[in-house]
C-alpha cells in the first residue's frame, strides 16, 4: 500500500498552541490517528501533499544502475528498484502476500521485491500473530503448501493456537527474533537438478527446531533440513540471492573490471 504525505495543522493538547505536521501514512484516516496520537486535538486541518519526487541523487543512481524510472514513480517506488538491485531481490511477492501487508496498513511500493516485503512484514508483526505467521513460514516449508496470507489460510486458527503456547516460551520468542523477513521465505538448502544450493533459514535455531516439532505433530508432518527440486524456469529465481550463479556472476564481472583494467595499462604503455 502506497504511502501518502499529508501536512496536518492543530492545538497541541499541552501547549494549547496550534502547531503544523508532516505525517506519512496510508490513509487520511491514519493520518488523523497518527496526528491524534502526537499530541494534536480536533478539529485538525489535513491537507494530502503531492507525491514525494524521486531525488536527483536516486536518478542518477538508478541511470547507473541500468534502471529506468517508470512514468510517475515516486521517492518510495524508485527506492524499492534500487533496493531490488542492491540485495539481489529478483521475485516479486505472491500476490496473496501483498493483500496481507495491505490488510495490516503496512506502507510500500509495488515495485517492491519478495526479500523486502517479508523483511517489512516481519519486522512490523509482534506477539502472537509475528509467531503465528512464523509458523506459517515453517509450515510452507514442510508441507509445499505456498499459500502466504495468513488471515484467511485454512489452518489460521490452529496457527495461532500453537503461537499462545510458543510466546510463553522465552527461548523460543528470543531465538525466532534472530530470524529476517528474507531468511523465513524457506529454511535448509534447496537444490537444484543442476546441482545448485539455495541456503535459508537456520534449521538448528532453537525456533525452527520447536515450531517445526509442534507442526509436524499437529500436521503428520516430516521434518526435513533439505529440499531436491526440478530445474523449472521460474521455480529458481525466488532463491538465486544464495546460488552458485550468483558467484558466477561475481566472478564474470570481475573478469570484465580485470580486462578494462589491463587495456588501459596497454594504451598507457603504448
Amino acid at each position: 500500500m502506497l504511502p501518502y504525505e499529508f501536512k496536518v495543522k492543530g492545538k497541541h493538547k499541552d501547549t494549547n498552541r496550534y502547531r503544523t505536521v508532516q505525517i506519512t501514512a496510508v490513509s487520511e484516516n491514519k493520518c488523523r490517528q497518527k496526528a491524534l496520537e502526537k499530541g494534536l486535538m480536533e478539529p485538525l486541518e489535513i491537507e494530502q501533499l503531492p507525491p514525494r519526487e524521486p531525488t536527483e541523487r536516486q536518478r542518477a543512481y538508478a541511470l547507473s544502475s541500468g534502471i529506468q524510472i517508470p512514468d510517475g514513480a515516486t521517492f518510495y517506488d524508485v527506492s524499492a528498484l534500487l533496493d531490488r538491485i542492491e540485495n539481489n531481490d529478483n521475485s516479486d511477492p505472491r500476490p496473496e502476500l501483498i493483500e496481507y501487508a495491505d490488510s495490516k496498513e503496512m506502507y510500500f511500493s509495488k515495485y517492491i521485491g519478495k526479500k523486502a516485503l517479508y523483511n517489512q512484514i516481519f519486522y512490523c508483526l509482534d506477539g502472537t500473530e509475528k509467531i503465528a505467521f512464523f509458523l506459517l513460514c515453517v509450515y510452507r516449508w514442510l508441507s509445499d503448501d505456498r499459500y502466504a496470507n495468513l488471515n484467511d489460510h485454512k489452518y489460521r486458527d490452529r496457527f495461532f493456537k500453537l503461537a499462545e503456547e510458543l510466546a510463553l516460551d522465552s527461548s523460543f520468542v528470543k531465538s525466532m527474533n534472530r530470524y529476517s523477513g528474507e531468511e523465513i521465505r524457506f529454511f535448509g538448502e534447496i537444490q537444484n537438478s543442476n546441482g545448485e544450493c539455495y541456503q535459508g533459514g537456520s534449521v538448528n535455531a532453537i525456533a525452527y527446531k520447536r515450531a517445526s516439532e509442534l507442526l509436524c505433530k499437529e500436521f503428520r508432518l516430516k521434518n526435513r533440513t533439505k529440499k531436491f527440486m526440478s530445474n523449472k524456469p521460474g521455480k529458481a529465481d525466488s532463491f538465486n540471492d544464495n546460488s552458485a550463479s550468483k558467484k558466477k556472476r561475481l566472478i564474470i564481472i570481475a573478469c570484465i573490471v580485470a580486462f578494462i583494467i589491463l587495456v588501459e595499462i596497454i594504451d598507457k604503455i603504448k
